[in-house]
């Protein structure tokens, strides 16, 4: 399925609430288009980290608006983030999300190429969220493991690509992710 990110816009289209419970394996297939290619080293470019996607393991409500619960978007979630790495002119992945109102990110050894697929296994097992990277880059295999914080519930909802925290879509994007 490709998502495309509209220029201005933070979240991705389509746009859909899908929800996960159990431990279910999922395996993807991402690839970035060029027009996710921006000069991060230019002062007027975004400088924060794009989500590519992940799960929330539960929902949390932050407030309620009248009598709809106001949902937080990344509350209690794992995911993969993205932004380009102007030096190398690839792109560089992150290991992202909030536990408890906590945000962590870290950057992860994973780089991967504009316009060159590459696999993503996630699951929760254990309780523990993990992620499988598997990248392919000068004809060297890299298999990157990565570990989230121990989940308390066995459901939530999948999150899709949204560009930026404050900063929007430059130009319009597009992300192609295949579910295997």
């Amino acid at each position: 399925m490709i998502y495309k990110i509209k220029k201005g816009k933070h979240y991705s289209r389509p746009r859909r609430l899908r929800f996960w419970s159990g431990t279910s394996l999922n395996i993807y297939y991402i690839t970035f288009s060029k027009e996710c290619w921006y000069d991060t080293s230019n002062t007027n470019t975004p400088r924060g980290i794009n989500k590519l996607f992940g799960r929330t393991y539960c929902l949390h409500g932050d407030k309620t608006f009248g009598r709809i619960l106001w949902i937080k978007y990344l509350v209690n979630s794992a995911l993969l983030g993205w932004k380009p790495a102007f030096a190398t002119g690839r792109f560089h992945l992150y290991k992202y999300g909030d536990i408890k109102g906590k945000e962590f990110r870290e950057i992860l050894q994973s780089i991967v190429e504009v316009e060159l697929p590459f696999r993503v296994e996630m699951w929760v097992s254990k309780r523990f969220v993990n992620f499988v990277i598997t990248t392919t880059l000068l004809d060297e295999t890299i298999v990157e493991s990565v570990q989230f914080s121990k989940v308390k519930l066995l459901f939530g909802y999948y999150l899709k690509p949204y560009f930026g925290g404050k900063s929007k879509a430059p130009w319009d994007m597009e992300i192609k992710i295949d579910k295997i």
